[in-house]
């Protein structure tokens, strides 16, 4: 925990907070940066739970890629524009 004064009235209270998981991959624990990334075993479920949070045509623009209808297809019209072979 860390304590940081602002003014004679104000501290700022910096405290890590505790997030339990349950044995399993958590996409919640991860995507608030409670669990390590380089702990994660399938990173295309987190992958996927990002996805869902926002539409297709975000993605396409943002990534500058075609239409996809499955993760599948998003995943590797990615990495084709990445220049990686799939």
């Amino acid at each position: 925990m860390q304590e940081v004064e602002l003014d004679s009235k104000i501290k700022l209270i910096d405290c890590p907070g505790i997030v339990f998981t349950s044995g399993a991959e958590n996409s919640h624990a991860v995507l608030k940066n409670a669990q390590r990334v380089g702990d994660v075993k399938d990173p295309f479920t987190i992958a996927e739970s990002v996805l869902k949070r926002a539409s297709k045509d975000y993605f396409c623009t943002m990534y500058d890629i075609s239409s996809y209808d499955t993760f599948e297809e998003f995943f590797a019209k990615k990495a084709a524009r990445m220049g990686k072979n799939t």
